[in-house]
């Protein structure tokens, strides 16, 4: 059994001082270590995506790109979504696309770009198909609420015979941000794009779908024969309409107490028409005299011949009394003969004629139909039941919707209105998001509960392990100077001992029995063998 003399007893004690500190060293090393990296865990940035599904030449690309700009990034989803600081994403997306990054995955014109020799004309017409296609899903990219998009164009071979030419068609598929849609307009724009960039396409031959596969675009005419046009054009004519009635009604009934439609159909028919009417010129002192032409004729008719042919007439007149006389008179007469007078008179009147032109109005509204539905009034007491309106107010609510919507029985217009019980209380059905389901409330407790776990853990391994790992130090280097002077000679001088002595007063040193006590508990052994060797010394 080896012993150990007391020569040997403070370098033993010496030695197990300085495993004591290694291992507080490293004890405190570790927490500080694990604090340091709660801290930066704590101070890691949000990394949102940069570009998802990203081809694996582009995906490429931006990593390289990334590596030039020293930016830090996160690969997800299997290399298909490259995540980057959510305070540097924008940054880091107008530098990307100024250098022309990403190009997912669509070709344009840059195909050209590196022609090869022996290419032959079909692959020159695939690969002017696929530049106008890449350029074409660019161009619908640069929306702001489109994502993503993809082209496909249709387009037939030519042909030396015009009955065998076919029209091409395009298809167009939208990938659209979250929570964004496109109205009429936009679609049409897209529409437009695609039929002008390609020859001899029609607006009507190109179709537009967004990502959940909804037909986006219309084909000029549905069930209804109404265009998109005129189909907006009637539901903003019946939302006013509507919206009559609830100005009308709100402050009567309230806005939860009733419901109100109108349906109106529209007349989209153009006609032209013409009318000449001709009236009678009855009315003397109102007809008008266009031209009048008079004209008068006087004639005179000399005597002819008269009498009974033969030897008798052309005798002279007989010179008789009686006879003679009346000869004379009746030749007298008779070389006188007769006078005509011939007068004419033509006048011409205005015709009475009207000439009218008739263009109907488009879109007049050819016949309004409307429905009120009233909830029953709520009871006075609180066991009473629900009552409807009387007729009275029936009728009253009537007349002021008919004067509303401007109600005209000769066209056809009918209206309803009826009392019944809503089966659910509007009120009751639109419940508010509570405030701790809110992405923004969520968001800002995500962020205040990292940092308060990150504080409660460097508070915990301070407390639990750096802090008595560092008084325990403190205490080991106490100790060490005091077990050494116990050891020493008495040549070593009080003076040295006075001034350790000093020195533990001025930094209170614990009790230096208590500290022999805990050596002897801890190695009961080397105790022993100091004791041992106090007694054959002395």
């Amino acid at each position: 059994m080896a012993t150990t003399t007391a020569d040997d007893a403070p370098n033993t004690f010496s030695s197990i001082i300085d495993k004591t500190r290694v291992t507080t060293l490293l004890s405190v090393a570790a927490a500080i270590a694990l604090i340091v990296a709660v801290a930066l865990w704590a101070r890691e940035p949000e990394m949102r995506p940069l570009y998802a599904s990203l081809p694996d030449r582009d995906a490429n690309a931006v990593v390289q790109s990334l590596q030039q700009m020293n930016v830090p990034f996160k690969m997800a989803d299997n290399g298909g979504a490259i995540l980057v600081p959510a305070t540097q994403i924008h940054d880091v997306r107008l530098k990307l696309a100024s250098q022309g990054l990403p190009r997912n995955g669509t070709p344009g014109f840059e195909l050209f770009e590196t022609q090869k020799w022996g290419i032959t004309q079909f692959q020159e017409q695939v690969n002017f198909q696929r530049a106008l296609e890449g350029e074409l899903a660019r161009s619908i990219q640069s929306l702001s609420a489109v994502q993503g998009a993809r082209v496909h164009l249709a387009i037939p071979r030519e042909s030396g015979f015009m009955r065998e030419q076919e029209r091409p068609t395009a298809s167009v598929l939208l990938t659209l941000a979250g929570g964004q849609t496109l109205d009429r307009s936009q679609v049409a724009g897209i529409v437009h794009l695609v039929a002008s960039s390609v020859n001899n396409l029609a607006p009507k031959a190109v179709s537009v779908v967004d990502q959940s596969g909804a037909l986006l675009s219309s084909s000029g005419t549905d069930d209804t024969h109404l265009d998109p046009t005129q189909l907006a054009y009637v539901s903003t004519l019946e939302g006013g309409f509507a919206r009559r009635l609830d100005q009308i009604l709100a402050p009567l009934l309230g806005r939860t107490n009733y419901r109100a439609q109108v349906h109106a159909e529209v007349d989209f028919t153009e006609s032209e028409s013409s009318d000449e009417l001709y009236k009678p010129n009855r009315t003397p002192g109102e007809a008008i005299v266009r031209s009048e032409n008079t004209s008068e004729a006087i004639s005179n008719n000399p005597v002819s011949a008269q009498g009974v042919p033969g030897a008798l007439s052309n005798q002279p007149a007989v010179t008789g009394q009686g006879a003679g006389n009346g000869a004379v008179s009746n030749a007298s007469a008779d070389a006188k003969g007769t006078t005509a007078t011939q007068r004419n008179s033509v006048t011409n009147y205005e015709l009475n004629k009207t000439v009218r032109y008739t263009r109907p109005q488009v879109g007049a509204v050819k016949r309004l139909s409307a429905a009120i539905v009233i909830n029953l009034r709520k009871p006075d007491k609180p066991d009473g039941k629900p009552q409807p309106l009387s007729d009275a107010e029936l009728e009253n609510i009537t007349a002021l919707a008919k004067q509303a919507i401007g109600f005209r029985e000769d066209r056809g217009d009918t209206i309803k209105v009826s009392s019944a019980s809503f089966a659910l209380d509007p009120v009751e059905a639109v419940q508010e998001i509570p405030l701790w389901r809110k992405p923004e409330v969520i968001s800002l407790a995500i962020e205040i509960g990292k940092y308060l776990l990150a504080t409660l853990l460097i508070a915990y391994l301070f407390f639990s392990y750096v802090k008595p790992a560092l008084k325990h130090l403190v205490s080991a280097r106490l100790q060490a100077p005091n077990a050494e002077g116990g050891a020493l000679t008495d040549e070593s001088g009080a003076g040295a001992q006075g001034t350790r002595a000093g020195d533990q007063a001025t930094l209170a040193l614990p009790d230096p029995l208590e500290s022999a006590r805990d050596i002897a508990r801890r190695d009961p052994k080397l105790v022993a063998n100091m004791v041992s060797a106090w007694v054959n010394n002395g």
